[in-house]
């Protein structure tokens, strides 16, 4: 398994926000993508933007702005409600005598002083967001491994590769009488996959991986089954099997 890094529990937090509000899946990649590229330039960044200090970069304030961005790069708004969580949360690390019953904790602040807390960190979450695309010369667009995995599960099953398998191998329960069987077999698979995926999201080296190495790593099924399939990229097996070694060898 990956040894677990700084970078790696930003993506803990990010991870568990997206969850929480039910964000779309696509914005898991996209941050992680995001994230990693950030990391590999902070240095040019920092000496770029005086006002940024390396703090910066590892703060509420910045996974906020990378939460923002991969949901504008995704075509979806920002609930609101997340900045004023993550605040919250970061307002009681640095004191913990606010976390506190609401009668105790706020019976001391106005609503204009709320109101003002707000806007102070949504112009440090902004002021921050408006700089990160700077790192990536403004590419914004990922692909989503999540669609690609679902994609891979419906050809296979399309083609009754799926059904001819022997699931047992993967833990799966045996629907072959079943009508619904194939249907419900990729639904298990996908959830599946995606569990393995988000693990995988992890890798430091998540940046060399291909979106299909990414996908077909994910799914737990053999990679002989994609042999037949035509697909942008050659399946290379040996990285395949590497990033299976690297990130679920161990579960």
């Amino acid at each position: 398994m990956v040894q677990v890094s700084k970078d790696s529990l930003i993506l803990d937090q990010l991870f568990q926000i997206i969850k929480k509000n039910n964000l779309k899946q696509s914005i898991y990649y996209t941050c992680t993508v995001f994230h990693r590229k950030i990391q590999l330039n902070k240095e040019n960044f920092l000496i770029e933007n005086n006002n940024f200090k390396l703090e910066d970069l590892e703060s509420d304030y910045y996974i906020l702005a990378l939460l923002a961005l991969s949901c504008k790069a995704n075509d979806v708004e920002m609930p609101s409600s997340i900045l004023h969580s993550v605040m919250e949360v970061s307002k009681v690390k640095a004191d913990p005598s606010k976390n506190k019953p609401d009668s105790e904790s706020k019976s001391d602040l106005s609503e204009t002083k709320i109101a003002l807390d707000f806007l102070y960190h949504q112009k440090k979450v902004t002021s921050i967001e408006s700089y990160l695309p700077l790192l990536f010369n403004y590419e914004l667009h990922t692909p989503c491994p999540f669609i690609r995995v679902l994609g891979l599960l419906i050809i296979l099953n399309e083609r009754g590769i799926l059904i001819q398998e022997n699931v047992k191998k993967s833990g799966l329960p045996s629907l072959m009488t079943d009508i619904d069987a194939p249907q419900v077999l990729v639904d298990i698979l996908f959830q599946q996959s995606v569990n393995n995926l988000l693990i995988i999201l992890k890798d430091s080296n998540i940046l060399n991986y291909k979106i299909n190495e990414l996908a077909i790593s994910a799914i737990p099924l053999d990679v002989d089954l994609f042999d037949g399939l035509k697909m942008w990229d050659a399946v290379d097996r040996k990285q395949i099997q590497m990033i299976r070694d690297r990130n679920l060898s161990v579960q």
